[in-house]
């Protein structure tokens, strides 16, 4: 009789010892943020999948763990989507920059041309300082005409960066849904086996 008590008492103190065990590696995963399955939970508790179903306890502890995670998956979805959303502004801003731009360059090369003509218009019957200050006005539309489409340029690239950030995103949208998709197979696998 003592040494089935002394087994049961061993085999009680070993439940404890695992529980214990995959308490602490289930905290250590959430406090990372880690997506671990139950198998490597199993894995890194150094019991059984079976233990984690039919254990009680054990079953508790990773129902709460993937509760957890399937938050976390929420939450970062949230993140994403309002980071896509202020991308989508942010481009929608670009291009109507951009936009705006191209219409000044087309409204300052008509004024260009339109001072030339005036230029060889005026330039039989102008005194010397006329044509001067004629000059000096062509030279500083130029100058303006360079700048901004300098700036457009600028937008352009920025624009273009925003637009591959937009694909980056999408295609890691297109990751967490497939990673949603396989976490919630895994959970209705789970569920049920432990119906079973």
């Amino acid at each position: 009789m003592v040494s089935l008590s002394n087994a049961h008492n061993a085999r009680q103190e070993l439940l404890k010892v695992r529980l214990a065990t995959l308490s602490r590696i289930i905290s250590r995963e959430t406090a990372r943020g880690s997506q671990a399955s139950i198998s490597d939970l199993a894995r890194m508790a150094e019991v059984s999948r079976s233990f984690l179903y039919q254990n009680e306890e054990a079953a508790e502890l990773v129902a709460r763990y993937s509760r957890q995670q399937r938050r976390q998956v929420g939450s970062r979805e949230r993140c994403h989507v309002e980071s896509h959303a202020d991308l989508l502004t942010r481009a929608k801003n670009s291009e109507s920059e951009v936009a705006r731009l191209r219409r000044e360059i087309v409204a300052l090369r008509k004024t260009l041309a339109e001072q030339f003509h005036h230029v060889r218009e005026l330039d039989m019957g102008l005194p010397p300082g006329g044509v001067k200050a004629l000059h000096e006005l062509l030279i500083e539309k130029s100058g303006e005409l360079e700048m901004m489409q300098e700036k457009a340029e600028s937008n352009e690239r920025q624009l273009e960066a925003v637009r591959d950030l937009m694909r980056f995103r999408e295609k890691r949208i297109s990751q967490l849904e497939v990673e949603i998709l396989d976490l919630r197979a895994r959970n209705e696998e789970q569920a049920r086996e432990h119906d079973r």
